[in-house]
């Protein structure tokens, strides 16, 4: 393909990605709206990365964030019942005239 300098892919109702040609080659694609223009395998790279990656890390920080409010909610519920197991034990030593001076 050393000798190809010119590809008329013009009105052929095409569709798909174009592939990287040699800067020396001229592509023409008028008439073919469903062509897409390649672009270079870094840029291609990086945007699935993207589109992995912020999905993937908003989940972990969902699911962190959900996690410590759990965890903050358990632990006030469990103060809570601790002291109104202590206030109740202290009326009741109170009623029963047990109370410790």
């Amino acid at each position: 393909m050393e000798s190809l300098t010119q590809l008329v892919l013009s009105n052929n109702r095409l569709s798909g990605l174009i592939p990287v040609f040699p800067a020396n080659v001229s592509v023409e694609t008028t008439g073919n709206p469903d062509l897409i223009r390649g672009t270079k395998r870094a840029d291609n790279t990086r945007t699935l990365f993207l589109v992995v990656a912020v999905p993937i890390g908003g989940g972990v920080f969902a699911i962190f964030i959900a996690t410590l409010m759990l965890v903050l909610w358990i632990s006030s519920r469990a103060n809570k019942n601790n002291d109104e197991q202590i206030e109740s034990e202290e009326h009741r030593s109170n009623i029963n005239g047990n109370e410790d001076f």
